[in-house]
């Protein structure tokens, strides 16, 4: 399941040419989400809420911002 929700989230960003790959995912549910994860890592996610709507923004604010 992970393998294809990766592969069609992949095929979605580049069809929509989006700015950024980042998926929000708060820091409480990244270790469960990471969790025998075998495609998706750390580096894919932000704490950043602004990525859950899609809004490009032409810069990324540092993690520690959303803690």
């Amino acid at each position: 399941m992970d393998e294809l929700a990766y592969n069609l989230r992949q095929v979605y960003l580049t069809t929509i040419n989006a700015p950024s790959s980042k998926l929000y995912i708060p820091p409480d549910a990244r270790r469960d989400f990471l969790e025998d994860n075998e495609f998706f890592t750390e580096a894919d996610l932000t704490s950043n809420p602004m990525a859950s709507f899609g809004v490009p923004i032409d810069f990324e604010l540092p993690e520690e911002f959303f803690k």
